[in-house]
């Protein structure tokens, strides 16, 4: 529920402005955390706020930009209290809007699982296909992460597939430098 119900929320107004809209939720970050971590019995959250050192090196590192100055990042922990990996939920340009994803690492820094919880563009949704995002199941900072070398494209999803791509790597080179 909106604190402020008789305001038009920005995801509402942008709706509004671009009709037809076509924004779909998937899962909450909640559900994302348990499909994506089924061992975890608690996650806990840090809000990592970077330091300009941090910033610099995640961009050396992922060679890309990072806009943001913090990222909220879980720590997940099994039964027996032993830690089993990171979820990270993420924001990307689409062509026009967001794509809300999340993305599990494991202790080893590699990638276990991505899913796309929010899209809200009117076509290139595949991104969301279990084929595409399974191309990412094991990358590391170190993996080249090329879209149409490493990556493949989807035909009209071109900048949703580059960005998603852009943003794991600058996640994963979050994690290294972070963490």
């Amino acid at each position: 529920m909106s604190r402020y119900p008789n305001l038009i929320q920005p995801a509402a107004l942008v709706c509004l402005l671009t009709a037809p809209c076509y924004a779909t939720d998937y899962l909450t970050v909640e559900q994302a955390q348990k499909l994506m971590l089924p061992k975890a019995s608690r996650f806990e959250v840090a809000h990592v706020l970077f330091s300009p050192d941090q910033k610099r090196l995640i961009q050396e590192l992922s060679g890309i930009r990072v806009s943001a100055k913090a990222q909220k990042i879980w720590k997940a922990f099994d039964s027996k209290e032993n830690f089993i990996g990171w979820i990270v939920v993420d924001y990307v340009i689409g062509k026009h809007l967001l794509i809300d994803y999340a993305i599990a690492i494991s202790p080893e820094q590699k990638v276990l699982d991505v899913e796309v919880l929010s899209y809200r563009e009117s076509y290139g949704g595949e991104i969301r296909s279990k084929n595409w995002r399974q191309q990412f199941v094991g990358k590391t900072r170190e993996s080249n992460l090329t879209l149409n070398k490493d990556i493949t494209n989807i035909g009209g999803a071109t900048l949703s597939t580059r960005h998603v791509t852009e943003g794991i790597k600058r996640v994963l080179a979050t994690i290294h430098v972070t963490q």
